[in-house]
């Protein structure tokens, strides 16, 4: 390789020896692991054997299972006391799994199963979360343990939203911190259909908790209920979604070619556009297209902002019933082929498309 020492044969052998070692290490202690769990052979021993096997190789499965049933079969003969100190212990082990593997699906599992079992400090939790997302602020992982956190914690709705808002100003580029926001507002306008009050306005903490909210099945509220489609109720206020229209432009004009950005503000327009004041949805839609057409001024070769421009477009000609736009959204999907080529039949599907909707 360019740039790198070559191994002398010494080196090539110590390394190759000392990889050997690891791999004799692992395969033992996988062999005590599975087969102290098969024989059901759980004592203090066997945790310290599969704690080792977990920080070499966080990824097996079956031994953080068996982990979980050692726990539960060693219970009934602890006393509370000792009981505590078994699953405190384990946040540990977690931790160091997660210090080998950050995205360990089964480790933060693990970790959720803890807290499940009254272990830990809630607080303390939720601040390790954030200081974990100040390293990786990308870790779906982080973000939904994060949600697992907050939700039995009782944390109010408003500084949850707050917290979004401070990595997404950390970051534009965080999506996930943008998709966390865009659940909490789903949840938090699906709460007002819910109790018939509002929550754009000052409402006591109680009601804005996240330990009754986050019982939705899905995060997606509004997406998912087509009671709520297309009703007032349902509906984000239309001065919620101006303030966040806002925040997302700011992301346009700073990182116009990120998409993170681009896909909130899509889930935007379908909030303003399912309203009932159809008025003043099109007067969104307008405000939008020309808000884009400041920013392809000044960034011309923005591939999210052009295709987003025309689907903009698209849905103003659809409500006003012409199509006096077609020659500028085929020219601006024109340029998205030489833009963006790997979609080019994408794109002209799309100019076919408006083609036929013209002539019928």
């Amino acid at each position: 390789m360019h740039g790198r020492k070559r191994e002398t044969r010494d080196e090539t052998t110590a390394r190759k020896e000392a990889s050997r070692h690891k791999v004799d290490a692992l395969s033992s202690l996988l062999h005590k692991v599975i087969e102290g769990h098969a024989k059901k052979q759980y004592d203090d021993a066997y945790l310290k054997h599969n704690a080792r096997l977990l920080e070499l190789n966080p990824e097996v499965y079956t031994a953080w299972n068996a982990r979980r049933a050692a726990f539960l079969t060693l219970f009934p003969d602890r006393d509370e006391a000792e009981r505590k100190r078994l699953l405190e212990g384990d946040f540990l082990v977690t931790e160091k799994a997660l210090q080998k593997n950050p995205k360990s699906y089964s480790s933060w599992h693990h970790r959720k199963w803890l807290v499940a079992q009254g272990a830990g400090s809630l607080t303390r939790e939720l601040e390790l979360t954030s200081q974990f997302l100040d390293m990786d602020e990308r870790n779906f992982h982080c973000w939904s343990y994060r949600r697992f956190i907050v939700n039995r914690l009782g944390r109010a709705l408003a500084e949850e939203l707050k917290y979004t808002l401070h990595k997404i100003e950390q970051n534009f580029s965080n999506y996930s911190a943008w998709h966390f926001r865009s659940s909490l507002l789903s949840i938090q306008h699906h709460a007002e259909l819910a109790s018939g009050e509002s929550t754009s306005g000052s409402v006591p903490a109680s009601s804005q908790t996240l330990s009754t909210l986050l019982k939705v099945p899905k995060m997606y509220t509004y997406r998912l209920c087509p009671a709520l489609m297309g009703t007032e109720m349902g509906s984000i206020p239309p001065d919620v979604l101006d303030e966040e229209f806002q925040l997302v432009q700011q992301a346009f004009f700073t990182e116009p070619a990120d998409q993170s950005g681009w896909l909130y503000h899509r889930w935007l327009i379908g909030h303003a556009r399912s309203g009932v004041d159809k008025e003043a949805s099109s007067a969104t839609v307008s405000r939008e297209i020309e808000m884009l057409q400041e920013l392809i001024d000044l960034e011309p070769d923005t591939k999210w902002g052009l295709h987003t421009l025309c689907k903009l477009m698209e849905a103003q000609q659809h409500v006003a019933y012409n199509s006096c736009n077609n020659t500028k959204m085929d020219a601006l999907y024109e340029q998205l082929i030489t833009l963006d080529p790997m979609r080019q039949q994408y794109y002209k599907d799309s100019i076919s498309r408006l083609a036929i909707s013209a002539a019928s």
